[in-house]
């Protein structure tokens, strides 16, 4: 991680008049076309936040010039070298001084009672700190304009690690936790490429409740610098995220449910073209599978799988 150059430390934002603080973290790079509604969604929420950290990861743009419109109203550290989403999240949960600690990414916004639905939540479980709150979103892709209603699988309670271990089910944007829950975790996983909430969650999962919100808690914008839409990040933080499990994912789950984790990556390797890195991981599965014989072939082809769906799917329609 790298050095912190610069710490504007700025007045905390107005104490709440409930019953806990809460510090926000937003690690940002390059999203100076962004970062304004980001924070502006924050600061708009009917619970106010106690402070806004914005983590800038040596950004080359003018994402540091949109936040001078903030003034007092956020911190800004920023690092010496670009170091990834992970490491500037550290950077700011161990700087922030509220026990409740919230993430945003900074190219997507809160609805504006998201913070207040969450504190709601907490209230139930008289704000237990080994408590994780999340909830759905809203997708809008920026250049269509489409947006919809994603709805996670329900991932309540406190017993959700074989879950996670078996899906990934919750959106960094959505997370309260507290601090003490990060801490006791040892703080984000900063050589995870991709699916950060998943190793996130998943590590929180062997100590928190979970309480899921089930409704839209912000907007994930869509566009072409979307982590999720590079196709490499996604394929090796996936693989990163299955490797470092492995053992508990066969012991808990079975290795049926690893073998699938294969099956999903080869296929997300396959429908962007990554042929040799599919073959790569469906090395992985046993050779008596016929289904891992077909992603080789449909490999070799050159053939995206996604093509074959749309072909089954329009035969079906003509029926």
């Amino acid at each position: 991680m790298g050095e912190l150059l610069e710490h504007i430390d700025k007045s905390l934002l107005g104490k709440t008049l409930n019953n806990i603080n809460i510090s926000v973290i937003i690690p940002t790079y390059n999203r100076a076309f962004t970062i304004v509604q980001c924070i502006e969604s924050v600061l708009n929420q009917s619970y106010p936040v106690n402070e806004i950290i914005v983590i800038d990861d040596n950004s080359t743009d003018d994402t540091l010039k949109q936040l001078s419109k903030f003034d007092e109203n956020i911190i800004i550290l920023k690092t010496e070298k670009q170091s990834g989403a992970q490491a500037a999240r550290n950077v700011g949960i161990k700087a922030a001084k509220s026990e409740w600690i919230a993430f945003l990414d900074s190219d997507d916004e809160w609805l504006p009672n998201k913070i207040k639905k969450q504190v709601s939540a907490l209230r139930k479980v008289k704000y237990d700190p080994l408590t994780v709150v999340h909830g759905n979103c809203f997708t809008s892709n920026i250049d269509s304009d489409e947006k919809q209603n994603w709805q996670l699988d329900n991932l309540n309670g406190k017993n959700v690690y074989k879950q996670l271990l078996s899906k990934s089910n919750t959106f960094f944007p959505s997370i309260l936790t507290s601090k003490k829950a990060l801490s006791k975790i040892n703080f984000l996983d900063e050589n995870a490429p991709s699916y950060h909430e998943w190793d996130t969650s998943i590590r929180l999962a062997k100590y928190c409740r979970f309480i899921h919100i089930q409704e839209p808690l912000f907007t994930y914008n869509i566009h072409q610098n979307t982590i999720s839409k590079n196709s490499d990040k996604s394929i090796q933080g996936y693989q990163y995220i299955i490797n470092k499990f492995k053992d508990k994912i066969i012991e808990l789950c079975g290795e049926d449910i690893f073998i699938n984790h294969l099956f999903i990556n080869s296929m997300m390797a396959l429908n962007n073209g990554k042929n040799n890195l599919c073959r790569k991981i469906l090395k992985q599965i046993p050779n008596n599978s016929f289904k891992r014989y077909f992603l080789q072939l449909f490999s070799y082809l050159g053939i995206k799988l996604i093509y074959f769906i749309k072909i089954k799917q329009f035969i079906v329609r003509q029926r």
